[in-house]
């Protein structure tokens, strides 16, 4: 049995912490190969925490809406895996410091993954009243806008970070939104779910 308020609790932590695992996981692996392993534990407890995102998404809207569950568990295990794949079977960053073409294709497609998926979760849960609409807006506006990028710069035209700015604003705040408000449902009723 699921708690809807422990498990929005969670998800919203599990929104944030990709920021710090994933950014310290990318800075070890880059710098001296004493840190590398780090680096690389990082790396997959990253992995580990979008995939988590997807599991209890799942878990609590399976009834609601299967296909959509899958998807957007699909689309988290994708993006875990591709981040995974792009760290630490790539090898070192080029001297200049940026990521080598391998990395950057494993990025932008885990990238494209997230955004993919997330947009009919957010109409989803918006559709139901579990997220105000303005925060179901800025989210489909920060994944269309971030996975929009992603399609340029895996056609060969790099975009720079600005485009991933709205998406990393949502992601921030939709985690603290979920860890302090809950979703509606959780607000509305204490009552588990399996």
């Amino acid at each position: 049995m699921l708690n809807i308020r422990k498990v929005s609790f969670w998800i919203g932590l599990f929104f944030i912490l990709p920021f710090f695992l994933y950014g310290a996981g990318d800075y070890f692996l880059k710098t001296t190969p004493e840190f590398r392993f780090l680096g690389q534990v990082l790396v997959s407890l990253n992995s580990l925490t979008v995939i988590g995102i997807g599991w209890l998404f799942f878990k609590l809207y399976q009834n609601k809406n299967k296909r959509i569950c899958w998807s957007y568990l699909s689309g988290r295990v994708a993006e875990g895996l591709l981040l995974a794949a792009g760290l630490l079977f790539t090898g070192n960053p080029e001297p200049s410091g940026s990521l080598p073409d391998t990395s950057r294709f494993f990025y932008f497609s885990a990238m494209l993954a997230l955004s993919g998926s997330s947009l009919p979760l957010l109409v989803f849960l918006t559709r139901l009243k579990e997220i105000p609409k303005w925060l179901g807006f800025w989210g489909l506006a920060g994944y269309g806008v971030l996975g929009t990028s992603c399609l340029v710069e895996l056609a060969g035209i790099q975009t720079g970070l600005w485009p991933a700015i709205p998406g990393g604003l949502f992601e921030l705040s939709f985690g603290i939104f979920l860890m302090f408000r809950g979703l509606n449902s959780a607000r509305a009723s204490e009552h588990p779910v399996s």
